[in-house]
């Protein structure tokens, strides 16, 4: 979930040596290009390697500063990445940032990557951009207007590493504004901190809800016909140990399935939350739609039970990051050997399954409907780092992202009927990381991811204005 980039270039240097004397700019004698130098072209080329590059050319006073603002606004640029070539005066870049409300990094580099003896006065001031960020970074500073300087050429590993974070957060951030969340039901009753203010959630966070009918599902699922069905539990046989089932729970848990499926796409809706009960107790379904779920994550649509939005946002940006994510709880602690189990009944992404141990498909354990059980999952996850991730909101409707690094232990299944993590916190013990976890005010439900996603997770934060805090 990712949108392509428009990333304005502002190249900066004073078009005299010095605006005030009415002097011989003693550059030009040596440093014949020193308004427009040759290596911009591949700092153009990097920049290319995001997204598509608006270049006004070099500003330098302020006829181009003004041209290069038209310039962004009309391209759409998400984003100002402005550099230095030589010392320039602040005003004529806050001329070229003038009521653009977009992002800006100060990429500080230069020409020569490196000083050697032979170091003159000519090739120093062919690299004295630095000269001038201090003096820009500060006019910022004042503005009250946020900003980022990376320093480094487009060369080195970490400089790409740097930028790459920056525009997956910022690609992320403006997906999130096109993004839509599907509610099929109802916010669980009681669980209160589920629902949103959709206005409010729409501002900050970026996705719109988009409210669906159970009989719209009901309806599509009763359109799916039966080889479809026959051919998905002959993959599912092929890919899963099913044990305890009828044919008649298998036949009604995908045929639940292929109705979300058909619904969310003719919406085109990117991920959704879903009232499980409301599935079971409608006698044309009538069973958990754990497996719908499940199958719902391997096509790419991050789902949620009890409809709740907070964490199917959090389930997108997670998916962004980290390429997989699955929804999850606390389900279970081990406080001799400060380990937790991650869980939530018979749903999990099966493609973060630890393969040593394989999959099996049950029943689902604890809701019963009128047509049957309903197929759950149990396997255990893979060994590696996660990051943990909620979405959630304080008293004053201000909005913040929560992360916390965790690592999923190697461990066979539990027979619990369900997909499960046993994880052991990064930050410290069970005890502090749990408590730290809880008094942020994080939701009871999360989104994970493996990897270490916390950097883009606190950009994402930046970007979108809200809080956020890493446990």
């Amino acid at each position: 979930m990712q949108s392509l980039l428009k990333i304005g270039f502002l190249a900066l240097t004073m078009t005299e040596f010095d605006a005030i004397l009415d002097v011989e700019d003693v550059r030009k004698k040596e440093i014949p290009d020193i308004n427009e130098p040759d290596y911009l072209k591949p700092m153009i080329a990097f920049l290319q390697r995001f997204g598509e590059v608006i270049y006004p050319g070099v500003v330098g006073e302020e006829t181009g500063a003004l041209n290069a603002r038209n310039c962004f606004a009309r391209g759409g640029a998400d984003i100002i990445i402005a550099h230095e070539i030589s010392f320039t005066l602040d005003l004529t870049c806050l001329q070229a940032l003038d009521r653009l409300d977009i992002p800006v990094i100060i990429w500080n580099t230069q020409d020569k990557k490196t000083l050697n003896s032979d170091l003159d006065f000519a090739q120093t001031m062919a690299n004295s951009g630095i000269a001038g960020v201090p003096q820009l970074t500060n006019a910022l500073y004042k503005q009250g207007r946020k900003f980022k300087v990376m320093t480094g050429h487009e060369g080195q590993e970490k400089t790409y590493k740097q930028f790459e974070k920056v525009f997956k957060a910022l690609s992320t951030a403006k997906s999130l504004r096109t993004s839509k969340i599907g509610m099929i039901g109802h916010v669980y009753p009681g669980m209160t901190t589920l629902t949103v203010e959709e206005a409010g959630f729409k501002e900050q966070v970026g996705p719109s809800v988009e409210h669906i009918m159970i009989s719209d599902v009901i309806k599509a699922s009763k359109e799916i016909s039966l080889a479809e069905i026959e051919t998905d539990i002959v993959n599912l046989r092929r890919k899963a140990e099913i044990t305890g089932l009828k044919d008649t729970d298998l036949i009604q848990s995908s045929k639940i399935y292929f109705g979300f499926k058909k619904v969310l796409q003719k919406r085109n809706i990117d991920a959704a939350g879903i009232l499980c009960g409301r599935i079971i107790q409608e006698e044309a379904l009538g069973v958990a739609p754990c497996y719908a779920l499940s199958r719902l994550l391997d096509d790419g649509i991050p789902t949620t039970c009890e409809c709740d939005v907070p964490t199917a946002a959090a389930m997108l940006i997670v998916k962004s990051f980290a390429g997989e994510a699955w929804f999850q709880e606390f389900y279970t602690m081990d406080m001799e050997k400060d380990l937790l189990m991650l869980s939530h009944c018979g749903y999990g992404n099966c493609s973060l399954a630890n393969p040593v141990y394989g999959i099996k498909v049950k029943p689902q354990p604890c809701f019963p409907g009128p047509a049957g059980s309903g197929a759950a999952y149990e396997f255990a996850a893979k060994e590696g780092d996660i990051t943990i991730v909620s979405l959630t909101v304080s008293s004053n409707g201000k909005y913040k992202l929560v992360a916390a690094l965790a690592e999923a232990v190697g461990i066979p299944p539990y027979p619990i009927a369900c997909p499960q993590m046993m994880i052991r916190f990064k930050a410290g013990n069970l005890q502090d990381s749990i408590e730290a976890f809880c008094q942020s005010g994080a939701m009871h439900h999360m989104a994970v991811g493996y990897g270490d996603i916390t950097d883009e997770i606190r950009l994402l934060a930046e970007f979108l204005n809200i809080g956020y805090e890493k446990i």
